[in-house]
């Protein structure tokens, strides 16, 4: 069973699945606040702008700093990748071009899972959907395969918003967790009795986009804090 955020972006044809009880890391009252690695506060892209509907900021302990992603439907894979990337010790990629071509990345193998190796997995959580197939409320391999295939040719488009498979298959492709963190609460997508061999990674979702979340407690934390500050320093100074 895929373990899902409920409430979030809704993949075709995925019924709801059970969801698993929020919490908040431990170590002290979470804030809203971004910390830098040097305690001073990040500025969000987001701030002084009109926020979409239902829209809610991450609640982040001291140490987690967010990284931002333009919102032109890729975040989630951009963000995904780039923690990824982070924990092979690889910083975030420079320019443009080489950022977008790692969303790509991303995306590319997800689908391919979705509709390759993992293809029966996927079809039978579309199974359960609420779509009722010629008035009869039956909802056959058949149907489901069309499901898988069309939310599959939808993805694969540049641009279009990952849903929660893209999530699931990120996690079982990569061998990790990615923890989800909405307001207070926080949430492991993985699939049931997937291995895991790597680090997870943290992503914010605020409704409509998602950031990248690191622990400036570790080295490549600090390091990629570090440098998305320089960046917007730079940024500004142009």
């Amino acid at each position: 069973m895929l373990r899902c955020l409920k409430g979030a972006r809704v993949s075709i044809g995925v019924p709801s699945a059970k969801k698993r009880k929020p919490s908040v890391s431990g170590g002290g009252s979470p804030r809203k606040a971004r910390k830098t690695a040097n305690g001073g506060r990040a500025a969000s892209s987001r701030e002084g702008k009109e926020h979409g509907l239902g829209h809610v900021e991450p609640e982040l302990n001291p140490w987690e700093y967010v990284i931002e992603f333009p919102g032109r439907g890729d975040c989630m894979f951009e963000a995904a990748g780039t923690g990824i990337q982070a924990n092979l010790g690889h910083a975030r990629p420079v320019g443009e071009m080489l950022r977008l071509a790692l969303a790509n990345d991303v995306r590319a193998e997800a689908i391919k899972l979705e509709t390759g190796d993992m293809r029966e997995h996927f079809q039978r959580e579309i199974m359960g959907t609420h779509l009722v197939v010629d008035g009869e409320g039956e909802f056959t391999d058949m149907h489901a395969r069309a499901a898988l295939d069309a939310h599959a040719e939808m993805m694969g488009k540049q641009g279009e918003y990952g849903k929660d498979l893209e999530l699931m298959a990120i996690a079982a492709g990569n061998k990790l967790v990615i923890n989800i963190i909405r307001g207070k609460a926080r949430y492991p997508y993985q699939l049931e009795g997937q291995e895991i061999r790597n680090p997870p990674i943290t992503l914010a979702f605020y409704g409509l986009h998602y950031d990248l979340v690191v622990d400036t407690r570790t080295e490549m934390g600090r390091r990629m804090a570090d440098a998305d500050q320089a960046e917007k320093a730079a940024d500004l100074s142009d």
